[in-house]
């Protein structure tokens, strides 16, 4: 598995950890705009988070917004931020898929965590795929389980048409959540390391989740016909504390 990763940005300590994230701008030609924000993990302690990370997005429009999973760490948190996304965004798609943090959310009942994400005009994806067109290009998004409790598949997920679009959305970067036909890829789980010192992160120094075998720990890797993007995401997990992998979440267009 890669255990190097690009540094980017400096110490995030204490408050800091709780600044907007950097908004990652990619001009991708993708058919619809598309902003993907993943691990937030948005703590009852810091609610605010919610607002900060949306306000970096005030001046963006997307059409697709891709949900990658550790949204929050407490129930509240996770209908707090999508009510809130809701109302920045009302006329914007959103898809989901869960990340290992969730499963506690609604005691682990994954139809309660899909009704939770309808009632704000969401959908999450559980090894599932939708079809939409926008602007006379025709899409599809795929949302793979995550693979700490659960079996994400991507086979069969896409339909084989020609002339589609296709994008993948996951939680953690495997290599075997891999799909030839994406177009795109995106993911989260790895916050880039979360602590990164030289390129060398927690993935060598603590040998941290060596029995996975990632694709990749943040930013952008081609991948066959795939464009694979790992997002840093947002929030922190285990350790409080960021160097190296500044918070960020992408635009895409």
């Amino acid at each position: 598995m890669p255990i190097f990763a690009k540094p980017a940005g400096g110490l995030q300590l204490g408050n800091r950890l709780f600044l907007p994230p950097r908004v990652v701008k990619l001009k991708l030609n993708t058919p619809a705009r598309i902003l993907f924000i993943t691990d937030l993990h948005l703590r009852s302690g810091h609610p605010e988070m919610a607002d900060t990370t949306l306000n970096a997005c005030a001046q963006l429009s997307p059409q697709i917004i891709l949900l990658g999973g550790d949204i929050a760490e407490y129930d509240e948190g996770l209908s707090l931020f999508l009510e809130k996304l809701r109302l920045r965004f009302p006329d914007a798609r959103i898809y989901a898929v869960p990340g290992n943090n969730d499963d506690p959310r609604l005691e682990g009942d994954r139809e309660r965590q899909r009704q939770l994400y309808a009632r704000y005009g969401a959908e999450y994806l559980l090894n599932e795929c939708r079809k939409l067109e926008l602007a006379g290009r025709r899409l599809e998004i795929a949302g793979l389980e995550d693979a700490y409790s659960h079996e994400p598949d991507p086979r069969g997920l896409f339909s084989g048409e020609g002339d589609v679009y296709r994008i993948l959305l996951a939680h953690e970067p495997l290599k075997t959540n891999l799909h030839p036909e994406a177009d795109l890829m995106l993911c989260g789980h790895t916050h880039g390391g979360q602590i990164n010192v030289l390129g060398i992160t927690c993935y060598l120094l603590l040998r941290y989740e060596g029995r996975y075998q990632f694709a990749s720990l943040a930013g952008q890797k081609q991948i066959g016909k795939t464009r694979l993007i790992v997002s840093r995401g947002i929030g922190y997990s285990k350790f409080p504390v960021r160097f190296g992998a500044r918070s960020e979440l992408h635009y895409i267009e």
